[in-house]
């Protein structure tokens, strides 16, 4: 879980129950193992598979790459974009990427 809001049915303590707005409460993040979701052009999802190894690089960490494996895709392409949304889980044990980071596969 990344984010947490209270409840519809919570009082928020201005004394109008379902008017307040949704208040954060907490924000956790596993991060030992990141997901993260790449667009891959239809010209190349045919090969794609899962268990398949992914390199990915991260803009603001030059020069480093990050190794994960494909998880699974959406078995379809993007009407509008012609593209397969596809899984790579990265191991990232050094944390050395946070959560939310904009990866390049």
């Amino acid at each position: 879980m990344r984010l947490r809001r209270r409840d519809h049915a919570a009082q928020c303590g201005c004394g109008r129950a379902g008017e307040c707005r949704h208040t954060l409460l907490y924000r956790i993040a596993q991060t030992a193992t990141l997901r993260t979701y790449v667009n891959v052009p239809q010209a190349y999802a045919d090969a794609v598979r899962p268990g398949q190894p992914a390199v990915l690089t991260v803009p603001n960490l030059p020069g480093r790459q990050f190794t994960g494996t494909v998880a699974r895709t959406a078995n379809a392409l993007d009407p509008a974009s012609r593209t397969l949304l596809v899984e790579v889980q990265v191991p990232n044990a050094e944390e050395c990427t946070a959560a939310g980071y904009v990866r390049r596969g």
